[in-house]
C-alpha cells in the first residue's frame, strides 16, 4: 500500500538559483540534482510508532547494531515522487530516499535545480509532522512548531546524484568513442545495449558511487513518457552518484552546503575523471593525425596506442603513460580506442554546453 500525504501548508513555490549573480556555470536548466538519500536526528520517544503510514518493519538495517533496535518503514507519495522512509530506533534517526525532481515534476527529463532542494526536503519533513519528530523542531505551549533556523545543518546526505543532460546530433560516434574509455580508479566498466532501454555506459565502485552516461530518451519511451519533439538531438544523461568519499570531497555532506557552485563543480570533477571528455573518433585517418611527428616518436606512439587498446595500461610505467597520453591527445587521438578507429579527431562532448563541439586547435608538441 502507498500512502499519499498532502502539502501541509497548501502552498505552491517558485524556485530560483539564489546565486545567479556569482555563478559561472551553464545558464540552462538541463543540469541539477536527481536522487537523494539523507537522514536527520529525531526524538524517537516522541515519534508515533503506531501510525498508519508504517507499512512494515524496515528490511534495510542502517548498521548491524540496528538489528536489535529494529526499524519501521513507509512508502509515501509527495508530489509525483515515491518517498522511502526508514525510522531507526537505536540510532534515533529518520532516513529518507527519493528522486527529488519528481516532487515538483512528473516523470520526465526535468531535473531539480540545487536552489530548490532545501524547500523540497522541508516539504517532506513538514508532511511527516505528527509522525516523526525531528530534534530541530520544538513545540510551544500553544502547540505551534518552531523550527531551528539552522535545521539544514542537521540534514546529512548519504547519497547525492548530480546530473547533466546532453543533446547529441550524432549518437553513434559518441557511443563508439565512450565505450572504449576506462575511467580513473574505476572498479567496474559496463556497456549495455538494448533495443528497448537504449545504450548506456557505467563505471564506478560498489560503495563510493558510480558514473553513468545513458540514452534518456529511450528510457522515457520505455516508460511511455512523452518527450518533446523539438529537442535538438537525442537526449543523453550524465549521472554521477556521490556516496562516502566522493560525497565528502564534493563538500556537500549536509543540506546547508548545497550550492549551485558545488553541484556544478562535482559534475565537472566526475566528468573529468570518467575521461568521457576525450576527443571522439573520426574517419579522417590515423596517419594524418601523426604525420607531423618524427618517425621515432610516431613509432613509439603507435606501439603505445596498440598496448592501450589491448588493455595493457597497468603494465606501462605511470610516467611513460602520462607522457604518451599527452602526446596522443595533442594529436587528437584517444588512448584506449582500437587503433583502427583512431583518426584525426575534430569533436568532443562539451560539458558546459551539453553538446558536441569542435576541438580547439592545439599546437603539436
Amino acid at each position: 500500500m502507498t500512502t499519499s500525504l498532502s502539502n501541509t501548508y497548501g502552498k505552491s513555490y517558485n524556485y530560483s538559483s539564489g546565486t545567479a549573480s556569482s555563478f559561472n556555470g551553464p545558464n540552462d536548466n538541463n543540469w541539477g540534482i536527481d536522487t537523494v538519500a539523507f537522514y536527520f536526528p529525531v526524538d524517537i520517544a516522541d515519534c508515533d510508532h503506531t501510525s498508519d503510514i508504517w507499512q512494515f518493519d524496515g528490511p534495510r538495517n542502517r548498521q548491524k547494531v540496528e538489528t536489535e533496535g529494529g526499524s519501521l518503514a513507509a512508502n509515501l507519495i509527495c508530489g509525483h515522487a515515491n518517498v522511502h522512509i526508514n525510522l531507526y530506533m537505536s540510532s534515533s534517526i529518520c532516513r529518507v530516499e527519493l528522486n527529488a525532481a519528481r516532487v515538483l515534476y512528473p516523470k520526465s527529463e526535468k531535473l531539480l535545480h540545487p536552489g530548490a532542494l532545501s524547500r523540497v526536503i522541508e516539504l517532506i519533513i513538514d508532511q511527516l509532522t505528527g509522525v516523526v519528530s525531528p530534534i530541530f523542531d520544538t513545540a510551544t505551549e500553544s502547540g505551534e512548531l518552531i523550527r531551528d533556523p539552522k535545521w539544514e545543518v542537521q540534514i546529512t546526505f548519504t547519497r547525492l546524484d548530480v546530473t547533466r543532460d546532453f543533446f547529441i546530433s550524432d549518437p553513434s560516434i559518441v557511443r563508439l568513442g565512450l565505450a572504449h574509455i576506462k575511467s580513473k580508479n574505476q572498479k567496474s566498466h559496463k556497456v549495455t545495449t538494448s533495443p528497448n532501454d537504449g545504450w548506456s555506459i557505467e563505471s564506478g565502485t560498489k560503495y563510493e558511487g558510480k558514473d553513468i552516461f545513458y540514452d534518456k530518451k529511450a528510457e522515457l519511451r520505455q516508460l511511455k513518457v512523452a518527450v518533446s519533439s523539438d529537442t535538438p538531438g537525442a537526449i543523453y544523461r550524465f549521472e554521477s552518484v556521490l556516496k562516502k568519499t566522493r560525497l565528502s570531497k564534493s563538500g556537500m555532506k549536509n543540506l546547508s552546503e548545497v550550492t549551485d557552485e558545488r553541484v556544478w563543480a562535482a559534475i565537472q570533477s566526475r566528468w573529468e575523471k570518467t575521461g568521457w571528455h576525450a576527443p571522439l573518433p573520426s574517419s579522417t585517418g590515423f596517419l594524418e593525425a601523426v604525420s607531423h611527428l618524427t618517425q621515432t616518436r610516431m613509432d613509439g606512439l603507435i606501439g603505445y596506442l596498440h598496448r592501450r587498446a589491448a588493455g595493457q595500461e597497468d603494465s606501462i610505467p605511470p610516467h611513460y603513460r602520462r607522457e604518451k597520453d599527452k602526446l596522443a591527445l595533442s594529436c587528437g587521438l584517444t588512448p584506449g580506442l582500437p587503433v583502427e578507429l583512431l583518426g584525426k579527431a575534430t569533436r568532443y562532448l562539451d560539458l558546459e554546453s551539453g553538446r558536441i563541439k569542435q576541438l580547439p586547435i592545439i599546437p603539436p608538441i
